[in-house]
């Protein structure tokens, strides 16, 4: 199967929609009077969590000195995802059972609790369970936004909303940081999250308006196996809490950490398509691939803003600067990509040039974190890693989604977010241990950087797989 730059064509079986759910489109026109309120509210939706994130990774460690928890600083960051792997096993099957409308108005109100609760926040412990409700929140509108492109965008012009979705977080990525640095040295961190919590609001329900009559049909048997899935979801998100807890702790509270790894690699095995942690040919080869590219970025940015603050004494407003020129290259790569809608090949191809790209961001920042080398060329190497995001990150969805059989665009755009969530998860815990375990702040960052080096190489080599052999055209329901 090709991509066609047309639209869905008859044979197109995964670009169809119940009648009374389809937005027409116009042949190679992504904005139509009938598509342009999901677009805008899509974009206008991911650039305001866009904002949050990149603002949240400028001040979480002026956050944790503040609230006494410098100890918990990579589970204040990782909780969003742990309890994000919940929400997304769920709302897969929900969104293509029963439609968008009752898992995008749950999981908006979800996410604006949490940011209510991090204004407030008193302790680490509450900060955290704010974090923990966004995490489950922002899950279900990422799977909701995932199926709304699967059901209305046709095959041809995914790859263009996909880049569109991409450039939506370039004006948040270069102000997010600077804008939070700023905002926290001048006033306050809690001024962020209650202006992100105004601006989410708005954007969820302008998403609410453009889709309620589109949104209740969902698609009769698409989803089965529903508690078993909850209950795998479940056990993995409390595995990775167990995971950060025990690393952070002395005693018998390290032999948690092993044991809570296994749970969370076989459930990854439950939850994804079957071959996904081997990277087997389809639809497992790109979700592997997610996770390996998301589980590397996540954490070069995380650690790096950490170790320019911590380390090299910058400041929040200087050490997001540095973060953000990498925004530009993103949405750079993210253009380019979008310029060339083709086969199968072609998305290879954009894959595996982004992927090889991802893997300068932790090689020159470790490079520079074991020589003390200039703080300039860990902002180079960042900003090269944005270029591979923007490339490799579009296609890798569009390509799964156009594998995306009947009634299963919800369900493989919830494994792109599990297998990416579950990576993370798993990643961001263990290497939280190994910092907690050094003698110095910077030998344990040397050896965070040296593992995410490893598994962005790791990546690079599943990418040359996916360019020497594309996947099967065959439809994929995710099972």
């Amino acid at each position: 199967m090709t991509l066609s730059p047309t639209g869905p064509t008859a044979d197109c079986r995964e670009c169809e929609a119940p009648d009374s759910a389809r937005i027409p489109t116009v042949e190679d026109r992504l904005w139509t009077a009938a598509s342009w309120p999901l677009i805008a509210a899509s974009l206008t939706l991911v650039a305001l969590i866009a904002f949050e994130s990149f603002a949240v990774t400028t001040v979480l460690p002026v956050v944790a000195r503040e609230l006494g928890g410098e100890q918990w600083y990579s589970f204040a960051f990782a909780g969003t995802l742990t309890a994000g792997l919940v929400a997304t096993a769920l709302a897969g099957g929900w969104a293509d059972r029963a439609g968008t409308n009752r898992p995008l108005l749950t999981g908006a109100s979800l996410f604006a609790a949490g940011l209510g609760m991090c204004v407030l926040a008193g302790d680490m412990a509450w900060f955290i369970g704010g974090r923990l409700l966004q995490g489950f929140g922002g899950g279900l509108v990422s799977v909701v936004i995932y199926a709304l492109i699967g059901r209305h965008i046709a095959e041809g012009l995914r790859p263009r909303f996909f880049g569109l979705l991409s450039a939506a977080w370039l004006l948040p990525a270069m102000l997010g940081p600077v804008v939070a640095g700023a905002v926290t040295e001048l006033w306050s961190w809690r001024v962020l999250f209650a202006a992100v919590l105004v601006g989410t609001a708005a954007a969820s329900a302008l998403l609410w308006l453009a889709t309620a009559r589109h949104g209740r049909a969902g698609t009769p048997g698409a989803a089965g196996g529903r508690r078993r899935t909850l209950a795998w979801a479940i056990a993995a998100s409390l595995a990775a809490s167990v995971l950060h807890v025990g690393g952070q702790q002395q005693g018998l509270w390290r032999l948690t950490v092993p044991v809570a790894a296994v749970v969370v690699v076989v459930a990854a095995s439950r939850l994804l398509p079957r071959g996904t942690l081997r990277a087997a040919a389809g639809t497992p080869r790109l979700i592997a691939l997610r996770g390996l590219v998301g589980v590397s970025a996540t954490g070069c940015e995380v650690y790096l803003t950490l170790y320019l603050q911590e380390a090299r004494g910058l400041s929040p407003t200087l050490a997001g600067w540095s973060v953000a020129v990498s925004a530009l290259t993103w949405a750079a790569g993210s253009w380019w990509q979008g310029r060339r809608v083709g086969s199968r090949a072609d998305d290879a191809a954009f894959i595996a040039a982004g992927v090889g790209l991802v893997l300068a961001g932790p090689a020159v920042v470790l490079a520079v974190v074991a020589t003390n080398a200039p703080v300039g060329l860990a902002v180079i190497g960042w900003a090269i890693a944005g270029l591979g995001l923007g490339t490799c990150y579009p296609r890798i969805s569009s390509a799964t989604l156009q594998l995306a059989g009947a009634g299963a665009h919800g369900r493989l755009g919830a494994a792109l977010q599990l297998g990416e969530g579950l990576s993370s998860a798993l990643g961001l815990a263990l290497l939280g241990s190994v910092l907690a375990v050094a003698s110095t702040l910077t030998g344990g960052l040397v050896a965070v950087f040296a593992v995410l080096t490893l598994l962005a190489a790791t990546a690079a080599v599943v990418a040359v797989r996916t360019l020497r052999s594309t996947p099967s055209a065959a439809p994929d329901t995710g099972a």
